[in-house]
């Protein structure tokens, strides 16, 4: 072999990235291919078609499927977030990152015991250090960017030297503890936490002063010239040391409640401002006298998220944390205000860093990836929180037409064929709790909390049909030309006419109604109540058919599934079933682990499909239920069934959205999200589905069958 023919043989950039893309989609597939390996090839490609990476997309977008596969086409892709500059794949996991003093280097370290340092406006192949033998939990970069500092779980600590080209072991070995857990270099000194808080001399690496030897040392920080320290703890508590070679214990305080952790601190250059992370989902800006300025946390997200990391600038004039599920948040520290969000990674963020200059975000996540984020792109904190949050997700069948409707009550439309944006309206005044459509998808209800009811006509445009008055509503349906609301807390029960908008009747005492299904055969809704108790409205006249009284086991959901049969899931796991007669079919002992998450409409051999918490889809028969739909490996949210009823479509929390084949119960393909799956709908003649996750971006797929 000749030189020239040595050169050719090493892989491009573009290869290597290709390469590293297809080991990241063989370990994500690996539970699936283990039980279904003939999905090999068909699987890699349908995921590689969805990889950040451009030259990996168009790789498998030329890839045709072998014999006996399907294949998916992206005919509305999903949105890189806000602020995304490039995708670095680094490891299997990657647990901690750093970014230079003057901004132009990354560096991450691995669960595999390596680290890697990175161009970081390039993201140019990266330089690699190698040689600890476990995983690496801290990395820093020295003060004047000359050396970087690698800390492992068993507490050693290495320094290296690098260049453009290279980097090359300099010092190391030297042990600062039993365990490390946190890194923070100054130009002299390096402090590392973990069973103790221990100050090292910068060059020689050796322990100079134990700080603390307390045991649960979870993170420390410490000024560029070393004037101030800061270390927090297991239990909730935050300690400074002022600088010098012998420091005194300096102030303690008390951030949280024990049993959350102090996850993450960081200290600005002039050491007069602190931000530490706890894992009660809050950010605190301290003086250096450790006196709370601001505590930050987002009331709008509903749920309380463990915040795992945070870093800042320079002066800490702006601080970014990492939230479980990956979300990043940016915030102004100076006022206490958030500046965007942004859904990160599949999976927690471990570790962020901030350039000096706060341009930019690096973060580092479980999903094996680092990204680059420019922080005056992030996503825009005035939509947050609900815009993310949809409430009803449709396909307009005849029209190539994907609708979603958030909590604001905004309305938008895409073009399956284009991906463009095909109309954008809103259609409440307040807040949207619920919504509905016509089986032709071109009639919405919205819910509007506090208000009533919206009713919008959808064309080539949209057209307000009615405004009822129902402030109670907090959910409703569509069902033979009768429009049925329901208020769960008052226990009223309203109808009216589609066409007119005039009222039809009344209920009171129907407290705690909070799942509703049309029954367009029998001219009736079917509803299930927190008492356990599921019943058919007629809706012509509002007259009550109980199919079951309470039994405080709370029904989740309802359906009407072929042939007639009506179904209701319960948060004990429970299914039930009537016939078209309205007599009871049993399914004793084949319930889900937990809470029923959805219920569909299936076919004449499967009448009804089950979703569940417990990560399961059941396809049930009159006998009860057949073999399950396993694959998800968390909370299934929803499923439907479409293509004539030859599929099935759900989405979890394991940041998947599956399809199977619903008479054979074969998996035949998965799109890979970029958060928790939300909502899923299917075309009901074609091999279309549309599906959105938390961070409310929503895609739509075709899968093309086998010939």
């Amino acid at each position: 072999m000749t030189d020239s023919d040595d050169r050719r043989a090493v892989p491009s950039v573009e290869h290597r990235r290709t390469l590293a893309a297809l080991a990241r989609a063989v370990r994500l597939e690996g539970d699936l291919l283990s039980r279904e390996p003939a999905l090999l090839r068909q699987q890699l490609i349908n995921r590689l078609r969805w990889d950040p990476e451009p030259a990996t997309r168009a790789l498998a977008a030329g890839a045709d499927p072998g014999p006996g596969e399907y294949s998916l086409a992206g005919l509305l892709r999903p949105a890189e977030p806000d602020g995304l500059l490039r995708v670095l794949a680094a490891f299997d996991q990657v647990d901690c990152c750093a970014i230079s003093p003057d901004g132009t280097r990354l560096l991450a370290g691995g669960r595999d015991g390596n680290a890697r340092l990175f161009a970081l406006e390039s993201g140019r192949e990266p330089v690699g250090l190698a040689g600890h033998g476990r995983m690496i939990t801290s990395c820093a970069f020295h003060p004047h960017g000359e050396f970087v500092y690698l800390l492992d779980r068993g507490g050693r600590v290495d320094r290296w030297r690098y260049d453009a080209e290279r980097a090359w072991h300099d010092t190391g070995g030297a042990s600062a503890g039993a365990s490390g857990r946190a890194m923070s270099a100054a130009k002299d000194r390096i402090v590392v936490a973990g069973d103790g808080v221990r100050l090292c001399d910068g060059r020689t690496l050796e322990v100079v002063r134990t700080l603390d030897d307390r045991s649960d040392a979870t993170c420390a920080a410490i000024t560029p010239g070393g004037a101030l320290i800061v270390a927090g703890y297991d239990d909730g508590t935050l300690r400074a040391w002022p600088g010098g070679d012998d420091p005194a214990p300096g102030p303690a305080v008390q951030l949280c409640t024990t049993g959350h952790t102090v996850t993450g601190c960081a200290v600005s250059g002039d050491g007069t401002r602190i931000v530490a992370a706890t894992a009660d989902g809050r950010l605190h800006v301290l003086d250096a006298g450790l006196r709370r300025i601001h505590r930050l946390d987002d009331p709008g997200l509903g749920v309380v998220p463990a915040v795992w990391a945070c870093a800042g600038d320079a002066t800490l004039d702006r601080a970014v944390s990492a939230l479980t599920g990956g979300v990043l948040q940016l915030w102004d520290t100076g006022r206490g205000t958030l500046l965007g969000t942004v859904s990160a990674h599949s999976g927690d963020a471990d570790a962020v860093a901030m350039s000096p200059d706060g341009s930019r975000v690096v973060s580092a996540g479980q999903d094996g990836r680092v990204h680059i984020w420019d922080t005056e792109l992030f996503g825009d904190a005035e939509q947050e929180p609900f815009r993310k949050l949809l409430q009803h997700l449709w396909l307009i069948p005849d029209e190539d037409t994907v609708a979603a409707i958030d909590a604001y009550g905004i309305t938008r439309r895409w073009n399956t064929r284009t991906g463009e944006k095909s109309g954008e309206f809103e259609t409440c005044r307040r807040f949207c709790g619920a919504a509905a459509t016509t089986p032709d998808g071109r009639t919405l209800l919205a819910v509007d909390r506090g208000t009533g009811l919206q009713v919008w006509r959808l064309g080539t445009g949209q057209e307000q049909l009615h405004t009822l008055r129902h402030p109670e509503a907090t959910i409703g349906a569509f069902v033979d030309g009768v429009i049925v609301s329901a208020g769960k807390d008052d226990g009223t029960v309203n109808a009216w006419s589609l066409t007119s908008g005039d009222p039809l009747w009344h209920l009171d005492g129907h407290r705690g109604l909070t799942t509703m299904a049309p029954d367009p055969d029998r001219g009736a809704v079917l509803v299930g109540y927190t008492s356990g108790a599921v019943a058919l409205l007629d809706a012509a006249t509002g007259a009550r058919t109980v199919l079951r009284p309470g039994d405080d086991a709370e029904i989740s959901a309802c359906a009407v599934g072929a042939e007639g049969v009506l179904a209701a899931g319960t948060a004990t796991g429970q299914v039930l079933a009537w016939d078209n007669t309205l007599t009871p079919i049993s399914t004793a002992g084949a319930a889900h682990r937990g809470r029923v998450r959805h219920l569909a409409a299936g076919t004449a051999r499967f009448p009804l499909v089950s979703a569940g918490e417990d990560g399961v889809i059941l396809r049930w028969t009159a006998a009860g239920a057949a073999a399950p739909l396993s694959g998800h490996s968390a909370d299934v949210r929803n499923v439907a069934v479409g293509d004539r009823g030859r599929l099935v479509v759900s989405t979890s929390d394991d940041r998947t959205t599956r399809v199977w084949e619903l008479d054979s119960g074969r998996q035949v393909a998965v799109l890979p999200l970029q958060s928790r799956g939300q909502l899923v709908a299917a075309h009901p003649t074609r091999a279309l589905f549309t599906c959105s996750d938390d961070g409310g971006i929503t895609s739509a797929c075709e899968l093309r069958r086998p010939s």
